[in-house]
């Protein structure tokens, strides 16, 4: 009994042992089809990058090298580049007129307030009729200053053909007319648009006379004798009196040389008369009888001989 269970532990040995030497000898393979989340089957599922066609490289390559799109390129850079270069400029001149308006002001409000001051002591006798004319005088130059500078400031800020309103100046010499208008801000019936400027050879001439540089000593001289005194001193000018007020006199004097400009503008106010620049020259009228459409002499004035060409 004893040698049989020996002889039976002996042939399980030994068909086991048979056994794992054949497995060793013939290892076991993987299915051909991997199961999913296997490498392989990562792997299968990727698909290859594809290559960019014929039409898209062309493409690319004429965007890159084509000589009209650079010379396009170039262009466009430039138009930067002098937007930029306009836009400084624009700032620059904007600061540099708002600093100018604001010394005029200031520069008006001290001569109004010296004229008042010189006008109460003379009502009291304290001081002669000449210096409160000098101090008047005065007060309106540099209120023909100040009006030059603002005139400046709608053309930067785009608003040059917006309609505009008269400004009304107080006279101090109210015995002789209670309202006078300034030429530069007059308009008929109270709003008008910015009319087209006058050109020519004849306006190519006012422009030149109206700069001229001339000296004004004026006692009691009229109106017509101070228009032909001007014509003498700045040919080209061309008056053509209408205002009915020839024989009216006043006195000017200025104790530097002015442009002509400045002096008419000057005549407005005293002399009561609207300067309007024609083609035929400058008319002298009133408020009241200032053709349609005609030009101010501050309009006149504030644009270039270049820019009235462009605006042709």
């Amino acid at each position: 009994m004893r040698m049989k269970v020996v002889r039976l532990a002996l042939l399980i040995l030994f068909v086991g042992g048979a056994s794992l030497g054949l497995a060793q000898q013939n290892p076991p393979t993987l299915p051909a089809t991997a199961p999913p989340g296997t490498m392989s089957g990562r792997m299968q599922g990727k698909k290859p990058k594809e290559e960019k066609s014929k039409l898209e490289e062309m493409l690319g390559e004429a965007l890159r090298n084509n000589p009209d799109i650079r010379v396009a390129s170039a262009k466009l850079a430039e138009a930067e580049a002098e937007l930029t270069r306009t836009r400084l400029m624009v700032t620059q001149k904007i600061v540099a007129l708002q600093s100018e308006i604001a010394h005029h002001k200031a520069e008006v409000d001290y001569r109004q307030s010296q004229f008042e001051r010189y006008r109460k002591l003379k009502e009291n006798h304290a001081v002669e009729e000449k210096i409160v004319d000098e101090a008047y005088q005065k007060l309106v130059l540099a209120k023909a200053k100040l009006a030059a500078a603002e005139a400046e400031l709608p053309y930067l800020l785009g608003k040059a053909h917006q309609l505009e309103h008269p400004m009304i100046i107080r006279d101090s010499k109210l015995s002789r007319e209670a309202l006078m208008y300034s030429a530069s801000e007059l308009v008929m019936n109270g709003f008008r648009a910015r009319p087209p400027e006058p050109s020519g050879p004849m306006a190519e001439r006012i422009r030149k006379a109206l700069n001229t540089r001339v000296k004004v000593d004026y006692e009691g001289i009229s109106l017509a004798g101070a228009l032909k005194d001007l014509d003498e001193k700045a040919p080209g000018l061309s008056f053509r009196d209408r205002s009915g007020r020839g024989a009216t006199r006043e006195t000017l004097q200025f104790g530097e040389t002015l442009p002509v400009y400045a002096v008419l503008q000057a005549m407005e106010d005293y002399f009561g008369v609207i300067f309007v620049v024609r083609e035929y020259g400058i008319l002298v009228t009133v408020a009241k009888q200032v053709p349609p459409g005609a030009t101010t002499l501050q309009e006149f004035l504030r644009v270039q001989p270049e820019e009235s060409e462009r605006r042709k």
